[in-house]
């Protein structure tokens, strides 16, 4: 009876790995292309705003797509990117130690894509003005967004911390320290070049999601063969 339900329970793992890998690898290209899109439609609502790509405003981009015409796209952005982050992180727990610092690194992945979910609630006009909200769903997203920076930060490092001792992530473990360092200078003494920097760290958090679950379907297509060869 145990090895019954061992052998159910083995592909239905494998298969929750092998979504979270590719969810992972799918959330960061597909929010970045709907930011560009959205941002391309909005353009001249984003100027009216006074925002600029290049310029030393408080518009907070791409946030302010959501107060736009089509800014329900924008909130369905983050939301969709979180969720799909929210699938690898489910997917990702059992390459982590049931140690201190593989909980740690689990739970901090999985704020992040709940910090993402949280920044779906839409900014609001007096954000872009004065840099601080006036209506609930403002402060959500404002909230959102500190615990997603916070969160982006820690995360590369705990789970590079927890993985060390992981011959089968040896390379992912060490990258995901650099990864956590290179956050913190984008964001500390590159930031006074404003959204560039910004895209630049997006590129970087999404671009290290994308890799552990490019390494997660890897690992777990080739433990799929093995389980194919050695069923239980």
């Amino acid at each position: 009876m145990t090895s019954l339900a061992h052998s159910h329970a083995e592909p239905n793992a494998l298969d929750e790995r092998r979504l979270g890998g590719l969810a992972a690898m799918v959330a960061g290209p597909l929010f970045l292309a709907a930011v560009a899109v959205l941002t391309l439609v909005e353009l001249d609502f984003m100027h009216g705003l006074g925002w600029r790509f290049t310029g030393d405003d408080e518009v907070p981009w791409p946030s302010g797509l959501a107060m736009g015409d089509v800014g329900a796209l924008q909130v369905l952005n983050f939301a969709l990117a979180g969720t799909l982050l929210a699938v690898f992180a489910r997917g990702f727990r059992r390459e982590l130690p049931r140690s201190r610092s593989g909980r740690v690194a689990a739970v901090l992945v999985t704020t992040v894509a709940g910090a993402l979910m949280l920044s779906a609630f839409p900014t609001d006009r007096a954000t872009a003005a004065t840099g601080t909200p006036d209506t609930w769903h403002g402060y959500i997203h404002i909230i959102g967004f500190v615990v997603l920076a916070i969160a982006a930060l820690a995360a590369p490092v705990a789970t590079g911390i927890a993985l060390r001792g992981n011959p089968r992530w040896r390379r992912l473990s060490t990258l995901s320290v650099g990864v956590g360092v290179l956050e913190f200078v984008i964001l500390f003494p590159l930031d006074s070049l404003g959204d560039p920097a910004f895209v630049a760290w997006m590129v970087v958090l999404f671009g290290w999601f994308a890799a552990l679950g490019a390494h997660l379907l890897r690992l777990t297509d080739e433990h799929a063969g093995e389980f194919a060869d050695h069923p239980l």
